[in-house]
């Protein structure tokens, strides 16, 4: 983080030094820790939402068509 931003910088990529992100001297540097595997249960659990919603939008569409061919 630079002085007198307003936002810390997320700093996402492990391969680059500080210096690469512009980092000087005085900077004040926040670290949090990343729990993996519960980011990985939040994307699983995204994902089936997901594939929830697909399967709901498919029942309604299926619905709809037959009341449509009905008429």
């Amino acid at each position: 983080m630079h002085k007198g931003d307003a936002f810390p910088t997320e700093l996402e990529d492990d391969k680059h030094t500080i210096e690469y992100y512009g980092i000087t001297d005085g900077a004040e540097i926040l670290m949090n820790e990343i729990d993996v595997i519960a980011q990985e249960k939040e994307l699983q659990k995204e994902r089936e939402m997901h594939e929830q919603r697909i399967v709901q939008q498919e029942r309604s569409m299926t619905t709809l068509l037959a009341r449509k061919n009905m008429e």
